[in-house]
């Protein structure tokens, strides 16, 4: 751990054998698995920015949740922008695959994770590290590869009762919120990608 502008500073080591826990392949073994995580895990709001802005406000306020999670460079910035800080954000640098500048984001954060996790997989340390940052209120993960696929461990690492926000390009933001029948259903989801040599 190392302190630098006020901010804690998590670097987990590269050097550790990435082991891949969870993997998206492109045989016909996932196909099935790629056409259900392609459904929204929640309900979504159809909304155009920055109209959107006073939707997402009210539709949060309905919740009576124990912790607020953003996926997504996007998501979490217009949070930010309305006066809410999730307790933990996860973002990874690009808004609909293009680069996005995420230093206005880490100003907000006092945690702040790095980890590696390639498009399609969940490697462990993406694991580790999130259920590290669910435990330090106030925490940012920023991801070099792809976050997509760790709104399902935020779902599944964290309470009941949480509230997870994503996005969907060209769509709109996704509201999941956290119940034990959900966690089951992403549990499900999960356990068909895992690698069985692991």
């Amino acid at each position: 751990m190392q302190l630098k502008l006020n901010k804690i500073i998590f670097k987990i080591p590269s050097e550790k054998k990435k082991e891949r826990l969870f993997y998206l392949s492109r045989n016909k073994k996932f196909k099935n698995l790629r056409k259900q995580l392609k459904k929204p895990l929640g309900f979504i709001l159809v909304s155009e920015y920055p109209k959107s802005l006073k939707h997402i406000l009210s539709i949060i306020n309905i919740f009576k949740y124990t912790s607020l999670i953003s996926v997504g460079d996007f998501i979490t910035l217009s949070l930010l922008e309305m006066g809410i800080k999730p307790n933990l954000a996860i973002i990874d640098g690009k808004v609909m695959r293009q680069n996005f500048n995420c230093e206005e984001i880490k100003k907000h954060f006092k945690n702040l994770f790095e980890i590696n996790n390639p498009q399609g997989t969940i490697l462990k340390e993406a694991y580790d590290t999130i259920i590290t940052a669910l435990k330090n209120d106030n925490s940012l993960l920023v991801v070099n590869g792809e976050e997509d696929l760790l709104t399902l461990l935020a779902i599944l690492e964290s309470k009941e009762n949480s509230l997870i926000l994503y996005g969907i390009p060209n769509l709109g933001v996704c509201f999941v919120f956290n119940t034990r029948n959900k966690k089951l259903y992403i549990k499900k989801l999960y356990s068909k990608g895992i690698l069985e040599n692991v």
